[in-house]
């Protein structure tokens, strides 16, 4: 969630589509890094994604990262609250929608 924050701030001037990018790009990252050491590394195997397509080691998937795409439309408007709530900057921020 910190990293959508921190997209969702630096790029709140940014269409909500490219910001949505960004951030099914970096969970999908973030996923696959995890993925290396939890599952592969030390054999955890808490997800397995080798049945899905397009899949990269069984880590990460396209299916999800589409699904992240749209899980950050509600994650961003989280963030608005967030900023509302312990922001203290002063620049001006755009509407989610």
């Amino acid at each position: 969630m910190f990293a959508l924050y921190c997209i969702h701030d630096y790029w709140h001037d940014r269409p909500l589509p490219l910001r949505c990018l960004l951030g099914a790009l970096s969970v999908t990252a973030v996923e696959f890094v995890s993925g290396l050491f939890i599952n592969l590394l030390w054999g955890m195997n808490v997800w397995n994604y080798s049945n899905m397509p397009f899949q990269l080691y069984g880590q990460i998937c396209l299916p999800y990262t589409m699904l992240w795409f749209f899980l950050c439309i509600p994650a961003f408007a989280v963030c608005n609250v967030f900023f509302r709530l312990f922001g203290t900057e002063s620049k001006p921020r755009s509407r989610l929608l």
